[in-house]
């Protein structure tokens, strides 16, 4: 398995790839674009220019080109919007065909009428399903495949069985699959959030809100309790001001899986055939995505031992967490009870 970073700036490349990442995923908006369209018109559906969410400079992009060249770790970039008005599709095409100039030649996109326009202007280049076009099964990813899709990127809310059934049942032994597992965990559905991360506007997930059941005393969905406790949750952590605590300078504190975790579940998803983890944090420190890396690279080795799925949760609770648990899971049933 191989992890996948965040990476915001040319000054952080040599120290993650240092700290253990395999990939990174990066924003690139273009000044050119922010002159003309400013953030309104989202790019990759990270608007927000105060932190270093982005890079916008090519000069930039240029000198993480001859990084990749140096130290052969990738870069992706990523296109996450959920769709671009068609009037802005030879812009970006130009954007991509630009950074393929510059060595970058895999791109992550959501809206699926870009990829069918790259593909149909002859654009020779690596593809990752974004999780934000939310792909949930195996026709789905069938469907995607005729436009030469090399990984899916799982949505935030997918439990392992989905995955499980996904990935057996696509048949596509070629297809690489990634799946989130640290950080950023998120109430609402990406495919369906229409919110603006911007410096305008409050993230609409910080905005208060109330989540409960339509009827109190209904127990029609027990399978569902423990995605209701997360919202729970998520809506305490939101509630609470918490959202992304590592953003800006200041003194360095660190708490593992404080926004978000997966780590015990890391051998299933070995088991079923997930090839890459996301580790998601672009805009928050270096320091930060450091033991972020370490220990998902920890987990990993871990996972490489001869356990069972459940010594090997037991393993990392342990290890990791003191025997407790993160409330903000992203996978609170295994395969077994899924």
């Amino acid at each position: 398995m191989k992890i996948v970073a965040p990476l915001s700036n040319t000054d952080s490349y040599e120290k993650l790839v240092e700290a253990g990442a395999d990939e990174f995923f990066c924003g690139y908006v273009p000044i050119q674009w922010l002159e003309k369209h400013t953030n309104i018109v989202p790019f990759n559906r990270r608007e927000s220019l105060l932190g270093y969410h982005n890079i916008t400079e090519k000069g930039s992009m240029k000198i993480l080109g001859r990084m990749v060249e140096k130290y052969k770790v990738p870069i992706k970039i990523t296109f996450n919007s959920h769709y671009y008005v068609r009037s802005l599709y030879p812009i970006l095409m130009d954007v991509v065909k630009d950074l393929m100039d510059m060595g970058f030649d895999t791109f992550i996109i959501a809206d699926i009428a870009f990829i069918i326009y790259l593909r149909e202007k002859g654009i020779d280049c690596n593809i990752h399903i974004s999780g934000e076009m939310e792909v949930y099964n195996s026709n789905a990813v069938k469907f995607l495949n005729q436009f030469d899709i090399s990984r899916v990127v799982f949505p935030r809310k997918v439990t392992l069985k989905n995955i499980k059934d996904l990935i057996s049942n696509s048949k596509l032994n070629t297809m690489e699959y990634e799946a989130f597992i640290l950080n950023a965990m998120c109430l609402y559905s990406g495919a369906f959030c229409n919110g603006i991360h911007s410096d305008e506007l409050p993230f609409i997930c910080e905005i208060p809100f109330q989540v409960k059941r339509f009827k109190g005393g209904s127990n029609k969905f027990r399978t569902a309790e423990k995605a209701l406790n997360k919202m729970v949750n998520l809506q305490n952590y939101s509630q609470q001001n918490k959202q992304n605590p590592q953003i800006g300078q200041g003194n360095f504190s660190y708490t593992l899986a404080s926004s978000g975790c997966g780590l015990c579940r890391i051998k299933e998803l070995m088991d079923i055939g997930v090839t890459h983890l996301k580790v998601v944090g672009r805009g928050c420190i270096l320091e930060t995505l450091i033991k972020d890396i370490q220990y998902t690279n920890k987990a990993i080795n871990i996972a490489n031992e001869p356990l069972t799925s459940e010594e090997y949760i037991s393993k990392i609770r342990s290890e990791f967490f003191n025997n407790m648990c993160t409330y903000l899971c992203y996978y609170p049933t295994g395969l077994s009870k899924s």
